[in-house]
């Protein structure tokens, strides 16, 4: 009868130890998941999203919700810096690099086109004003050519300046609204999976609203 209970304890114990591993092994290996899929998601979102959304299967919905909240992307650092600074900037912090590029390079086209035509318009006039000369040997033809391209272009320069200024601007919402949404879709999380309560603090008179997760 002895032996019958210390065999029937040694077995328990066995059991007891072998769930614990298992659950220790299965929460390990969840955590080792929840920062592999963050360090893919800062690796390049849009590339990694197939395997983003496999490695992301085994996470319980509260880390999914989780590591999203630490990745979304607000707009309104980008938004400010596009709009007072201009070149992409914005963008680049807010890792569009694709937006940010656009921007930079036409804007500095448009730059360039506006600083070439004050040259050329600084040109023609200086003839023009030398053609007042009775003793001026050429005609007004090239001046006013001259005066009349670097207008144009300085007309053009600052149009393509201010367009993709606006775009920068318009890049900062579009982006983060796209890759919010991709990052959920790379997450499996659904839009049931996450509501918002309103919350009211009586005492201190203050209210908001909390994040609920449905598990």
């Amino acid at each position: 009868m002895k032996k019958l209970l210390m065999i029937l304890a040694v077995a328990i114990a066995t059991m007891v130890g072998g769930s614990a591993l298992f659950a220790q092994e299965t929460a390990s290996s969840s955590s080792d998941n929840y920062f592999t899929v963050k360090a893919l998601i800062e690796d390049d979102l849009f590339d990694n999203k197939a395997l983003i959304l496999t490695k992301s299967d085994s996470l319980s919905k509260a880390e999914k919700v989780n590591l999203y909240d630490d990745s979304k992307k607000n707009p309104w650092l980008a938004f400010g810096l596009n709009l007072a600074v201009g070149f992409g900037i914005g963008s680049f912090v807010n890792g569009d690099k694709k937006g940010g590029t656009t921007q930079l390079v036409g804007q500095i086209l448009g730059d360039v086109f506006v600083g070439a035509g004050c040259g050329l318009w600084y040109v023609g006039t200086f003839l023009r004003i030398r053609a007042l000369d009775p003793d001026y040997p050429g005609d007004t033809t090239l001046p006013t050519i001259l005066t009349a391209t670097g207008v144009g272009l300085m007309v053009g320069g600052a149009v393509a300046y201010l367009g993709y200024q606006i775009y920068g601007i318009v890049r900062a919402f579009t982006f983060t609204a796209n890759y919010n949404d991709t990052l959920k879709q790379s997450l499996g999380i659904t839009s049931t999976d996450i509501s918002l309560l309103p919350v009211v603090d009586v005492v201190n008179k203050n209210y908001g609203f909390a994040a609920t997760v449905r598990l």
